[in-house]
């Protein structure tokens, strides 16, 4: 029971940095598309860029700090799994915008709340190695 307390107190704090993300991402966009006048693509791409260089540094730092990973490895991780969900969300973005007449900041919403549960799995058994590692104290 003491490690299901820990994984939803880690989930709950990984929500706090993943709604941090999700606010500059959205702010970003909205510039993006509505001021610089970039393609929903190009910035859906720059936005992603942006706030998951900030979601590995925060969740680092804030959620996993006891990950007895090298930084340099747990980027390496995070890279691979947000290398998938680039490809990801650039389908469903177009999906959802172009097949499906979505606006664009609605699309992006629901994106960032159907990814949020299985993102935070794969960086807690795999990128920060939380689930079966005694985790070091930084």
């Amino acid at each position: 029971m003491g490690g299901s307390l820990v994984f939803r107190a880690l989930m709950v704090r990984q929500a706090g940095v993943g709604a941090i993300c999700f606010v500059l991402n959205l702010g970003l966009l909205w510039v993006l598309v509505e001021g610089l006048e970039f393609s929903i693509g190009a910035a859906t791409v720059t936005c992603f860029f942006a706030s998951n260089f900030l979601g590995h540094f925060l969740s680092r730092w804030l959620v996993f700090s006891g990950t007895p990973r090298a930084y340099g490895e747990s980027l390496v991780r995070y890279a691979v799994i947000m290398t998938f969900n680039l490809a990801l969300n650039v389908f469903v973005m177009h999906a959802a915008t172009h097949w499906l007449g979505m606006h664009y900041m609605l699309a992006s919403v629901g994106m960032s709340v159907a990814f949020f549960a299985g993102n935070f799995y794969l960086h807690w058994a795999w990128t920060f190695a939380m689930s079966g590692s005694k985790s070091r104290r930084n």
